[in-house]
C-alpha cells in the first residue's frame, strides 16, 4: 500500500489526478484542504508522495514537509505557473511539475514513475547513519561491493571503470588504493566490502572492514603511495572523498573563488604546470593568503626551538598546532592537497608523541631533520609565488613527503616499515 497525500487547494483544479489516481491498485489518498492540515498530518504519519499546487505559498512551504519526511517525492501541480514559480521549484529541488491540463494518458504514466521511483525508494533498505567517516548528510541509497573473490573484486573494478565516473576527482587513484588494500586482504584470507554514498557533490567509498592492520599503517601506506587521496580512517574503516568536478561546473552561482578552485580540481598530479601559470590562473584573493605562510615558518621555528629546549607535550602540542595552521592556508589551494597532507600527517603523529619516547639523541634528530625540511618549504613558497621560477610546482611533493615519513618514524616505536615491507601496493 502507497500513501500520497493531496493539498486540495481550490486555486488547482487536481480532478483529473484524483481520477488517474483513483484507478491506481494499492494507493491510498488522504486529501488536505490547507497546507497547515498537510503539515500536521505529514508530521504524523509516512506519506511517499506528496501533490501540492505551485503558489509561491506553497513553494516557502515545501522544506517543512521535508523535515519530518525527508524521503518524501513531492510533485507541483499548476493550472499557471510563472518563471519565479519554476525558479523557486529549482532551487529545492523538486521532482517535478505538472499541468493539471496535461493529457490523461501522458498523466498516467507520469503517475506511474512517481510510484515506480516510491517502491524502489520503499523496497531500498537504508541504514540508520551514514557509513562513512566524512558526512552523515547523503543520499540514503546506497551500493554495497561484497568482495570475497578475486571475481567480485574484478566486478568492482569494471563497475567504476565507466565513464560516468571520470567526473570524481581522483577515483583512478581511489580505486587502485581499494583494490590493493583488498588484494593484500584476500593474502590474509580476509573478507570485505565496499559502500558506495552520494551526496549532491561527493562520493564516498568506504572499505571495511579494515581489521588487519592498525590506523597507523594505513595513515603511512596512503601517504607514501597515494597521498592526494582525501581520506579517513577510524573504527577499522577506510573512507574516501571524491568530489563530482561536473557539480561544480554547473553550478551558476559558484564565486569566482569557487571557478579558480574548479580549475584547480580538474588539473591531476601529472599535469604539470609552471609556478607562473599557476600563480596567474589563481585567485588573487588566494595568492595574497599565502603571504601568511611566511609568518608561520618562523612561529613553527620558534616551536621547534622551544620543543628542543623543553621537550614536553605541551611543546609538541604547540608544534602541531602551529603546522596545521598552515596547512589550512595550502589546503586552500586544492592542487597541493599533496602537502598538505604529508604535514597535516605529521602534525597528527607530533601531536601522538608520548613524554616517554622525547629521549635526548631522538628530540635532536628529530628537530635537525624538521628545521631542514622547515628550510624547504620556505625555499618552496618563494620559488613558487614569489620568485615564480618553479617549471613544475609538484617539485616537492615526493621529498617532502619522504621527509615527513622520515621525522615521524623517529618517535615511531611500531614496526612500521616491517609491516610495509610485506605490503605490495602496486
Amino acid at each position: 500500500m502507497f500513501s500520497v497525500l493531496l493539498v486540495n487547494n481550490e486555486n488547482t483544479d487536481k480532478s483529473s489526478l484524483i481520477s488517474v489516481l483513483e484507478d491506481f491498485p494499492n494507493i491510498y489518498i488522504t486529501k488536505a484542504e490547507t497546507i497547515e492540515d498537510a503539515l500536521g498530518l505529514i508530521s504524523k504519519r509516512y506519506f511517499e508522495i506528496l501533490f501540492i499546487d505551485s503558489s509561491m505559498e506553497s513553494v516557502d512551504n515545501l522544506e517543512k514537509f521535508k523535515v519530518d519526511n525527508p524521503n518524501i517525492i513531492i510533485i507541483s501541480i499548476y493550472n499557471e505557473i510563472t518563471l519565479e514559480i519554476q525558479n523557486a521549484l529549482l532551487d529545492i529541488g523538486i521532482k517535478d511539475s505538472i499541468s493539471s491540463s496535461t493529457d490523461i494518458k501522458l498523466l498516467t504514466q507520469r503517475v506511474t514513475n512517481y510510484i515506480d521511483l516510491a517502491k524502489l525508494k520503499k523496497e531500498q533498505s537504508f541504514y540508520s547513519d551514514a557509513i562513512n567517516l566524512f558526512d552523515n548528510d547523503i543520499n540514503r541509497r546506497y551500493i554495497t561491493f561484497k568482495l570475497d573473490s578475486n571475481e567480485s573484486k574484478l566486478e568492482f573494478w569494471d563497475y567504476f571503470s565507466s565513464s560516468y565516473f571520470e567526473r570524481y576527482n581522483g577515483i583512478s587513484e581511489s580505486i587502485d588504493l581499494i583494490y590493493a588494500f583488498t588484494s593484500w586482504m584476500f593474502l590474509n584470507n580476509r573478507e570485505c566490502e565496499v559502500v558506495k554514498e552520494t551526496d549532491d557533490e561527493n562520493m564516498y567509498l568506504t572499505l571495511q572492514p579494515l581489521d588487519y592492520m592498525s590506523e597507523n599503517i594505513v595513515n603511512n601506506l596512503i601517504n607514501k603511495y597515494s597521498s592526494g587521496t582525501n581520506y579517513k580512517v577510524s573504527n577499522h574503516k577506510l573512507s574516501l572523498k571524491l568530489t563530482d568536478i561536473s557539480k561544480i561546473e554547473k553550478n551558476s552561482n559558484v564565486s569566482k573563488l569557487d571557478d579558480e578552485t574548479k580549475s584547480i580540481l580538474a588539473k591531476t598530479h601529472f599535469n604539470k604546470i609552471s609556478a607562473a601559470e599557476f600563480v596567474e590562473s589563481t585567485a588573487i584573493e588566494l595568492v595574497n593568503k599565502l603571504e601568511d605562510l611566511s609568518e608561520l615558518e618562523d612561529r613553527i621555528d620558534e616551536a621547534l626551538i622551544s620543543f628542543e629546549e623543553n621537550p614536553s607535550t605541551e611543546t609538541t602540542s604547540l608544534l602541531s598546532e602551529e603546522i596545521l595552521e598552515y596547512v589550512d592556508v595550502i589546503e586552500m589551494l586544492v592542487h597541493f592537497q599533496h602537502l598538505a597532507y604529508a604535514l597535516k600527517t605529521l602534525a597528527n603523529a607530533i601531536k601522538n608523541i608520548k613524554q616517554e619516547q622525547m629521549q635526548e639523541k631522538e628530540v635532536k634528530k628529530f628537530t635537525t631533520l624538521s628545521l631542514h625540511l622547515l628550510n624547504d618549504l620556505s625555499s618552496w613558497r618563494e620559488n613558487i609565488f614569489i620568485k615564480q621560477e618553479a617549471n613544475d610546482i609538484h617539485y616537492l611533493d615526493s621529498s617532502l613527503l619522504s621527509s615527513c615519513l622520515q621525522i615521524e618514524a623517529i618517535f615511531e616505536k611500531e614496526k612500521i616499515e616491517e609491516d610495509e615491507d610485506d605490503f605490495e601496493l602496486f
